[in-house]
């Protein structure tokens, strides 16, 4: 009968307490905060599960990674906590919460500086003040502002450097006098500040600010305020060993153990065996003495063996990252190469389609040859938007190499400015192309859109135009001096011309130009 039964009620409490879990994750989060607060971290931790299956908000997921973050601290998991904290940071990153980025950024920072991993938290110290001036709700940047002065505070404490802590601490008490006075939490806050105030005053040998600041702290905390009470016992105790009051040192080691025993604090665990030690080796209780020794160089030795694995994670990550970088960087190229190889295939392709479409061409309508001469802005526009309709010269069935000859011999002849000659007439140059002005005159309007006339003032304005641009020393001489640089025989032709061409006189033209200039 009893082994039946045995079961039964097992499987009865085992119903039972999944009954009783909450569902809900604000009430979830308040018994996991409750028991965490009560110094009962291992029954904090069994919400684990519960709080990350109910949160559905990205603030709730936040919340839940921050309280399991600190639940892995306290148990002295710090790969754990660590990790917590990564993917809160992460997420928050990505949801764009600034002020949750900060808080984790600063628990890393925390984690890290107690592994003795000095880099990487003053690394994340430095991402957790960047976010902090990108805060806009005022008395949540006060509170995360105290919290990282007060871990740039440890920083400092870990390197003994007691005076530089202090400055940070003075500067944390500054913001919770003047912006937290209705904070909830303003006496954990402010008891936490104190307490790091007394330890600072204690190193430095100022035993009476020292116990000012300790007591001050004690004063603030009520029984209830589990998560800092035990370090204030173990502070005092401490205080008073240097003091040798011996009596109030085991008084209140006595306190303090009673919360080692019944907490997860590895660091707590830790600092209050090295104070234990060293009083029962002052008592002569050698032995005693020696076992609580080693229980701390156990606990110091883990937090070591825990650092070089974080170490060693943290290289192996950068190195994955190398490598992963490294990847793309070579899959970018490649594909870069591939785009570039085929884009040079499909122009081979296109220029000798191109080819074999104009040998397939009639000779008279085939343009042969491409001009290689570098027109200006102005006449570029105007040949482009000239509309004139084709007369009987574009009719001329001219050979194929006599066109291609007379118009690259006119390109020559423009290289060397032939247009300036005042005198230069359509039969002159017809001349000089050793062709006939029908010829001529074919190739002008065929290729430069334009009759002879209008093609020889577009030239000269364009060779001026030209001229004043490379040298502005042009803005100043006369007009007349410009109409005859330029091939004009008056200046009124030059004036006509060039407001022909531009749209504006001379006199307009420069004006502007010399305003732009100033």
């Amino acid at each position: 009968m009893c082994r039946l039964i045995s079961p039964l009620i097992c499987l009865l409490c085992t119903i039972s307490l999944a009954w009783a879990q909450p569902s809900n994750f604000e009430e979830a989060y308040a018994s996991s905060s409750r028991l965490f607060n009560n110094s009962d971290v291992a029954g904090s931790e069994r919400f684990e599960d519960v709080l990350f299956k109910a949160a559905e908000t990205d603030e709730q997921k936040l919340r839940a990674y921050n309280l399991n973050s600190k639940i892995q601290h306290s148990l002295g998991n710090s790969a754990n906590a660590i990790y917590y904290a990564t993917v809160g940071e992460k997420l928050a990153h990505l949801t764009g919460y600034k002020d949750w980025r900060a808080i984790f950024s600063k628990m890393l920072a925390t984690n890290f500086r107690e592994l003795g991993l000095f880099e990487q938290s003053r690394e994340h110290l430095q991402t957790a003040e960047r976010m902090c001036q990108l805060i806009d709700n005022p008395s949540r940047l006060a509170t995360i502002k105290v919290e990282l002065f007060q871990e740039k505070a440890q920083y400092r404490m870990n390197t003994y450097s007691y005076r530089s802590a202090l400055i940070f601490l003075d500067s944390a008490k500054a913001i919770i006098d003047s912006q937290l006075k209705t904070s909830v939490d303003i006496r954990l806050i402010r008891a936490a500040n104190y307490h790091l105030q007394g330890v600072c005053e204690m190193e430095l040998g100022n035993s009476r600010a020292a116990s000012e600041y300790m007591y001050l702290s004690k004063d603030l905390l009520r029984d209830s305020d589990l998560t800092i009470i035990p370090y204030i016992n173990r502070g005092l105790a401490e205080f008073y060993l240097r003091e040798e009051n011996l009596d109030s040192c085991k008084h209140y080691l006595d306190k303090t153990s009673l919360s080692v025993k019944t907490s997860g604090r590895l660091r707590l665990k830790e600092l209050y065996y090295k104070t234990s030690a060293d009083y029962f080796s002052i008592v002569g209780d050698f032995p005693l003495a020696i076992e609580y020794l080693k229980k701390q160089n156990a606990l110091v030795a883990d937090r070591h063996l825990v650092a070089q694995q974080i170490s060693s994670r943290i290289i192996m990550d950068f190195r994955n990252e190398s490598q992963r970088n490294s990847k793309f960087k070579l899959l970018f190229w490649w594909c870069v190469s591939a785009v570039s190889v085929v884009l040079l295939l499909v122009f081979i392709y296109q220029f000798r389609f191109n080819n074999s479409k104009r040998k397939g061409k009639p000779k008279n309508i085939e343009k042969p040859f491409d001009l290689p001469a570098k027109e200006s802005a102005v006449l570029s526009s105007t040949l482009a938007t000239a509309t004139e309709p084709p007369n009987a010269e574009s009719e001329l069935n001219i050979a194929i190499e006599t066109e291609t000859r007379l118009i690259r011999e006119l390109s020559e002849l423009e290289q060397e400015n032939f247009f300036l000659d005042r005198d230069i007439t359509l039969n002159k140059l017809a001349g000089k192309l050793s062709s006939n002005q029908k010829y001529v005159s074919h190739i002008i309007k065929k290729y430069r859109n334009l009759d002879f006339n209008d093609y020889l003032q577009h030239k000269k304005i364009n060779y001026l135009l030209e001229r004043i641009a490379s040298d502005p020393a042009f803005l100043d001489y006369k007009l007349a001096y410009l109409a005859e640089l330029s091939g004009f025989s008056s200046h009124s032709k030059f004036t006509t011309a060039f407001k022909s061409v531009i749209g504006k006189t001379p006199s307009q033209y420069i004006d502007e130009l010399r305003k732009e200039k100033q």
